[in-house]
């Protein structure tokens, strides 16, 4: 393959043959063009010498007396009539004169006839040869004269031309030569040179000196392929020391990691995935399902993917639970370029959540029963009328305390069986303007007991909703309960509104209100914003769990504003149309703290 100094080299000598057969053209023209202009001057003046001096002897042997004038001249000659008939021509007789043509039309005739430069150069058709013309009137008569010389045809370069053209030409050819070889040698050795290093840059390696100097051609070329290879050279340390660091962190961690590209391939996977799903062979390039064989963790992976929606699915594999998390990888044009899954093994998470669920079952079941009697007894025995006041005082406390602690132990059944029995909440249509007219009936006697007013506001398109009633009622009824504990003055409003796709319900008061430091924990199980303040009006901390716990089940969410002194207004949602939810952690309870929906 030749090089562009080559190509360059050519195309430069190309150029200057071109130029100089250009040049010897053009000079060659303007010599013919002058040969030819003297030529037709001279030619002109003969024939005008001629038009004076001849006369016709005989008109019947005109032709014969052309014939014999021309023997002395080196032209042809040709006499026309004024109409352009040709009466005689040196160089035809007989018939052949008969059938040339009408020369009226011939530019050297009509130029003459306007007694302007009657010479022209043109080909001849009835000779076929290149010939110079000239005419002019005759002085002794009517007709014109014309003589005619034969001229070589334009050639393209005349042959006394030709040699010095050619020896020129030589001459420019070697010292072209001369000057392009050692700049074309320079010039091959710099581009290998550069060749060579940008080689080494694509292969990763750093050129510190490309040994071109700064006055040649690729000089400055040089100069910036050695910046380029230092900051390619520091971008790739870069990017090695983020990999290694990468790949520390991800081999450090316990829970399982899985990154795969725009495609949905495995891209990495860390040695916790290797363990928990036993992989043994590598699985790099193939697809999650073909080396996890699960079809809860392909759906999610393939979600994130098409939709870039970040997602969680709780499985089983084997003898564990674990709970995968899908992050979409965001690519620099928009769409996604890979999804990130973190698997964590929650089994003895919920193993300690079902010893606890248990736990709690069996001693509200055996409490129950001592606390009835209690509860019973303290009651007979307080229908006795010969107690003194302290031992009747003594048996009111020992009764209410026993009362507050079976609600207790009743609301925490109740919480742990929706917990072990999440999928079986029965549902149906439940009107919410009746369910909502009930509680009202309900509770307006105990709100106006306490000198409270109780609105109710109903904004619907729909009436009905698919809900659990009973469930949805004891919702309502939790948080009526709360507002009308912590409420002193004022009043306490429900509303109900219905969006595209849920019913909104909202419980507002103007009591004393929830600080900000605690409204993220509020619906955590046994907790108390005060603990003398619960304990006094009787509450354990599990009222507005089991709120959110019943919201979660119907696929809603629940969340609380409040600013202290002035009221708390506690909102959730229930989809319009709900079908059964499977439950994650956050809804079958945490140990720990939970999270609040917002």
């Amino acid at each position: 393959m030749s090089s562009p100094l080559t190509r360059s080299s050519f195309g430069l000598l190309l150029g200057i043959l071109l130029a100089s057969v250009l040049f010897f053209y053009w000079a060659e023209r303007r010599i013919d063009h002058a040969q030819r202009a003297a030529a037709a001057g001279h030619l002109e003046q003969e024939v005008c010498l001629l038009s004076r001096a001849f006369v016709i002897v005989d008109p019947k042997d005109l032709d014969s007396q052309v014939d014999r004038l021309s023997r002395d001249l080196p032209f042809r000659i040709t006499i026309t009539d004024e109409e352009g008939t040709v009466l005689a021509d040196s160089a035809f007789s007989g018939e052949e004169l008969r059938r040339l043509e009408n020369h009226a039309n011939r530019a050297e005739f009509i130029a003459a006839a306007r007694g302007e430069s009657g010479s022209r150069f043109r080909y001849s058709t009835s000779t076929g040869r290149w010939l110079l013309y000239a005419a002019a009137p005759l002085a002794s008569g009517s007709g014109f004269i014309r003589l005619a010389i034969e001229q070589p045809a334009d050639p393209w370069i005349s042959p006394e031309l030709r040699l010095p053209l050619l020896g020129l030409l030589t001459c420019l050819v070697a010292l072209g030569l001369l000057l392009l070889i050692p700049s074309s040698a320079r010039f091959s050795r710099s581009r290998k040179t550069l060749i060579a290093a940008l080689d080494g840059i694509a292969a990763g390696n750093r050129v510190t000196g490309v040994p071109i100097s700064a006055d040649e051609e690729f000089g400055p070329l040089a100069r910036a392929t050695e910046t380029a290879s230092g900051a390619v050279s520091q971008r790739i340390a870069a990017l090695e020391s983020e990999r290694d660091h990468l790949t520390t962190v991800l081999s450090s961690m316990t829970e399982a990691v899985l990154v795969t590209d725009s495609s949905g391939r495995i891209l990495r996977v860390n040695a916790g995935f290797r363990d928990v799903f036993g992989v043994e062979k590598d699985p790099i390039g193939r697809r999650p399902l073909e080396v996890v064989r699960n079809t809860e963790v392909q759906a999610g992976i393939e979600a994130a993917l098409n939709h870039r929606l970040a997602g969680e699915v709780e499985t089983r594999v084997g003898e564990k639970i674990l709970l995968a998390r899908f992050s979409p990888i965001e690519a620099t044009e928009g769409g996604s370029s890979g999804v990130v899954m973190v698997i964590h093994d929650i089994t003895k998470l919920r193993r300690l959540e079902s010893v606890r669920k248990d736990f709690i079952s069996n001693v509200s079941h055996e409490l129950k029963t001592p606390l009835t009697s209690i509860e019973g007894y303290s009651e007979t025995l307080l229908d006795d009328g010969t107690l003194s006041s302290t031992h009747r005082s003594f048996l009111e406390k020992i009764h209410r305390n026993a009362r507050l602690l079976s609600e207790v132990l009743d609301a925490l059944f109740s919480l742990t069986e929706l917990e072990k029995n999440a999928e079986s909440l029965s549902r149906g249509r439940v009107s919410v303007g009746r369910l909502i007219a009930h509680l009202q009936t309900e509770f307006s006697p105990r709100f106006a007991e306490k000198g409270i007013e109780l609105h109710v506001e109903a904004k619907l398109e729909s009436d009905s909703i698919t809900a659990s009633e009973q469930h949805l009622k004891r919702v309502l009824a939790n948080l009526l309960e709360n507002a009308l504990k912590y409420t002193e003055k004022g009043y306490v409003r429900v509303t109900a509104r219905t969006t595209d796709r849920d019913v909104v319900f909202s419980i507002s008061d103007t009591g004393v209100g929830i600080p900000p430091e605690h409204l993220a924990r509020v619906f955590e199980r046994f907790y108390r914003v005060a603990k003398d303040r619960s304990r006094d009006s009787g509450g354990a901390g599990i009222g507005l769990a089991l709120v959110k716990h019943i919201v979660q089940l119907h696929g809603g969410k629940v969340w609380i504003e409040s600013k202290v002194g002035q009221g708390t207004t506690v909102s959730f949602t229930v989809p319009r149309e709900c079908g059964n939810t499977k439950l994650n952690s956050s809804a079958t309870g945490e140990i720990g703290r939970q999270r609040v929906e917002d």
